[in-house]
């Protein structure tokens, strides 16, 4: 019956563990993307910014013309036209380094949840030797449930049975 008890504690406090594992793991990933995000739109500004001068310079050199007025749409023109690009850059910098959380590996709470159920009911009806034939598979399963949310691309658990 003892033993039965801290099996149970020991799946509470995995479970624990496991909750502050992805949590850490999540909070790391987003802001690394972050990070990473940032960086890429400032490159896009800094070679929209580079190319807007380089235009106001050639503009610059020419000669003045007599429509001054004229020469201050089309710079007009072209800096919104650069602008426009920009957000559009950035708009797919954004995309390509957005963090979608949804992919991460959950929590199995309803496993865990049986897990600690069984354990209760178990702890008053098992002799050490089924104790110990139960721990063994047990482990087997934990193992597994462990290396699938080490490669998410599996979708289902290779054995479901304790």
């Amino acid at each position: 019956m003892e033993l039965a008890s801290k099996g149970a504690g020991t799946v509470g406090l995995a479970e624990a563990s496991l909750r502050d594992y992805l949590a850490a793991t999540q909070a790391q990933l987003t802001a690394r993307t972050e990070f990473v995000r940032a960086d890429a739109e400032q490159l896009v500004s800094e070679a929209t910014d580079r190319e807007l001068l380089d235009m106001y310079r050639k503009e610059a050199g020419m000669t003045v013309r007599n429509d001054s007025a004229e020469l201050i749409r089309s710079l007009a023109t072209k800096r919104r036209e650069m602008r426009d690009k920009r957000e559009k850059e950035l708009a797919k910098v954004t995309a390509a380094n957005s963090f979608d959380a949804s992919g991460l590996a959950r929590v199995p709470q309803e496993k865990l949840d049986a897990a600690k159920k069984s354990f209760a009911v178990l702890s008053e009806e098992l002799s050490s030797g089924e104790w110990i034939a139960l721990v063994g598979g047990y482990v087997k399963v934990i193992s597994a449930g462990v290396d699938q949310l080490a490669s998410p691309t599996d979708d289902k658990p290779k054995d479901d049975t304790p």
